[in-house]
């Protein structure tokens, strides 16, 4: 016993020991604060290219970023088996070329940048030089070629140069000023164009009106989105700089950033289905201690260091460790009774995905409609397996109908149900199910009230914004949760809620 113990605190202490070195050795060699900041700086901005080669040799030109500076940001391109230059054509953006020989399936393809927050949006204006053009006219149907001539007309008389006229037009196209014109204009481009049909008709108004135009596509600074389509973009030229205007009829929140511009943003040969996303995430800690995290040895990094996309779902694995340290507490150290371990930690995790109330709210009601169907499997007397299976069925319908529910009533929320961990919930109503016909409905109900109860703790530690930031930058943290894992592990004293429950023999 004595040498089971001794060994236990020797991986204790290695634990320990471990963390410590680790968080030290970023803090003062490497320059991590070991607390957020409060002001966010930089952004990680990650384009993944996707397609499908056709097992010849293939080449790809993704248009970057142009910042007017010197030095450019920090890249980073993940290419594996694709040789990689930059070029500039066209005069436009610099272009990223990759290209192999004979890839056959699906490729994957990234580009990222570290860069600033006001560098990034200072793309929304270029200086630069156009020359003169003269009015293009509208084509179509007289009823369209009659209607831009009359929104053309309004927009110039309300405006006094080229960036005031553009804020015309793109309020009747666009925004809150309503406009029969423009209506007629917007149904007539989609039904011939399709896809982009927005950044079509903006461009082709702006050359009936001799303002010259350029196709640009933008990224949105928003890291709540998960992958985001480019956003169609036109910019033209007032005489002395070259002007961002959106082309879409609505988009997410956020601000927005041009990423590139030019006749075209993705050039694939040798491919088909080929398309672009983006991915986003706001740095919590500084952009020079974020980088030197991308030249660190293996044995110090970070998730801060994958790519956006990966990082994301990291980020919510880190935290699972988080959340079981907390069950451990409340189990062994406190004796709060719940349904098993890990079902409050993912319940946790659906927490941070979903605003708490409605979160709440949709787990009762298919926890109650589970358990309801469950009480009819029982006089079928199916054997575990099936009537297992059967619960996971109809709580993927509950799911679907509360989603499509809360979607007619207008309650978006509701479309998140789908982060809540299908299986577990069927695991729980079997379990809560035999607990009532073994025990009764009391004590069902008071071990799911604790698993909920640890559920809510665990989420509420989850969301700090030191606990997230540790998680992501110092996760070798995680080594003293184990450690305290280890040695709750070897606690056989009393709970707190016996403690209460034995108060009477106190001074006996």
């Amino acid at each position: 016993m004595k040498r089971k113990s001794a060994l236990l605190w020797v991986v204790v202490l290695a634990l320990f020991g471990t963390a410590l070195y680790l968080s030290i050795y970023k803090r003062y060699q490497l320059g991590i604060p070991f607390f957020p900041g409060d002001k966010v700086e930089s952004w990680v901005v990650e384009a993944q290219v996707r397609f499908q080669a056709e097992g010849r040799p293939v080449r790809v030109e993704l248009a970057l970023p142009d910042f007017e500076v010197p030095d450019l940001p920090r890249q980073q391109v993940a290419s594996e088996g694709y040789g990689y230059t930059e070029v500039v054509e066209r005069g436009q953006s610099r272009i990223g070329r990759w290209s192999a020989r004979n890839r056959s399936g699906l490729q994957n393809l990234y580009y990222q940048i570290h860069v600033r927050e006001e560098l990034l949006l200072s793309t929304r204006e270029q200086r630069g030089e156009a020359s003169a053009m003269q009015a293009m006219p509208i084509g179509g149907a007289n009823s369209v070629i009659a209607a831009a001539n009359r929104l053309l007309d309004e927009c110039r008389d309300l405006s006094s140069d080229a960036e005031t006229f553009v804020a015309q037009l793109t309020a009747r196209l666009w925004g809150e000023i309503t406009s029969q014109d423009a209506a007629i204009l917007k149904r007539s481009y989609q039904k011939r164009y399709g896809d982009g049909w927005g950044q079509i008709l903006l461009t082709e108004l702006l050359a009936a009106e001799a303002i010259p135009t350029r196709r640009a596509w933008g990224v949105i600074l928003n890291d709540e989105l998960g992958p985001q389509r480019p956003i169609e973009m036109v910019e033209y030229y007032d005489g002395y700089f070259w002007r961002s205007s959106e082309s879409s009829p609505a988009r997410e929140p956020g601000k927005l950033a041009v990423w590139a511009r030019g006749d075209a943003l993705l050039d694939v040969r040798g491919g088909r289905s080929s398309e672009v996303f983006f991915f986003v995430e706001k740095n919590v800690a500084p952009l020079e201690a974020t980088l030197s995290l991308q030249d660190a040895p293996f044995w110090v990094g970070t998730i801060a260091s994958l790519p956006v996309k990966e990082r994301n779902v990291f980020r919510y694995i880190s935290l699972i460790p988080v959340g079981a340290f907390v069950i451990v507490v409340l189990r062994n150290l406190v004796g709060l009774s719940m349904l098993g371990t890990f079902m409050p930690v993912l319940l946790s995790l659906s927490f941070l995905e979903i605003p708490l109330r409605p979160a709440l709210v949709m787990f009762a009601l298919i926890l109650a409609a589970g358990l309801s169907f469950r009480f009819f499997l029982t006089k079928l007397n199916l054997l575990v397996v099936p009537r297992v299976a059967a619960c996971v069925v109809v709580v993927t319908l509950l799911m679907i109908a509360l989603g499509l529910i809360s979607f007619k009533l207008g309650m978006m929320d509701g479309l998140r149900v789908t982060v809540f961990p299908m299986i577990v919930l069927a695991w729980t109503i079997e379990r809560m199910s035999l607990l009532w016909d073994e025990e009764g409905a009391s004590a069902a109900l008071w071990q799911v009230a604790g698993s909920l109860a640890a559920a809510l703790a665990a989420y509420l530690i989850m969301i700090i914004r030191e606990v997230n930031y540790w998680a992501q930058y110092f996760p070798e943290l995680l080594l003293l949760l184990l450690a305290g894992i280890l040695l709750i592990g070897r606690y056989t004293g009393y709970r707190a809620s016996e403690l209460i429950r034995f108060r009477s023999f106190v001074g006996k």
